[in-house]
């Protein structure tokens, strides 16, 4: 009976991580820790996690941390070509994951980038690069929120007339996919932009 109920609780253990992933956690919980008193040697072991090319589980969420905290250590440094070339980089990453997921991570990114307070003329470089990549890979889904997500940073930098384009298209195409919460997220930054030119 002893030995049986050592088995079962033996069988109820996590499996042992493979080696490399145990490397690699210690790796980045290192670098988390340095990350405000030595930030470059941290961004170089984050971004060596993210080169590994294998695709364990448990890998892939420690790939995905490490995006979130490049994303974080290059706007707050100002490194704003890494910024825009991190998405760039990533996107093999992009094709070991499911789509909702590489969605979650473009969009978290943007907005740790905006959090930042990032210039704006970066944030709208970031979003067009990845609504370019969106066309490209047919991600409608994608590229409609960070649409709307441009439309914002257009009007919040006052080119009223390029948000208002940009909103006319887009809201006829998401009338037709029925998709009610965007619809109300593009009205609510047409009517900003309405109320922006009536104060002109």
């Amino acid at each position: 009976h002893t030995r049986e109920f050592q088995q079962k609780m033996a069988a109820r253990e996590e499996p042992t991580q493979p080696e490399h992933v145990v490397a690699a956690q210690t790796a980045f919980d290192e670098a988390e820790d340095m990350e405000d008193a030595t930030p470059d040697n941290s961004i170089t072991t984050f971004a060596a996690i993210l080169a590994d090319e294998r695709t364990d589980e448990a890998l892939l969420r420690l790939k995905e941390r490490s995006i979130y905290k490049l994303a974080a250590l290059h706007t707050r440094l100002a490194h704003h070509d890494q910024v825009v070339s991190l998405l760039r980089d990533i996107r093999p990453f992009f094709e070991t994951i499911p789509k909702a997921k590489t969605a979650k991570v473009v969009r978290t990114v943007i907005d740790i980038v905006a959090a930042g307070n990032a210039p704006r003329d970066l944030q709208e470089t970031l979003c067009g690069e990845c609504i370019e990549w969106c066309v490209e890979q047919k991600r409608t889904f994608l590229r409609q929120r960070l649409e709307s997500r441009m439309a914002a940073l257009l009007f919040e930098g006052a080119k009223y007339p390029l948000a208002l384009t940009l909103l006319a298209r887009l809201t006829r195409e998401v009338k037709r996919l029925d998709d009610k919460q965007l619809l109300v997220e593009i009205h609510l930054v047409e009517s900003r932009v309405h109320h922006a030119l009536r104060n002109l």
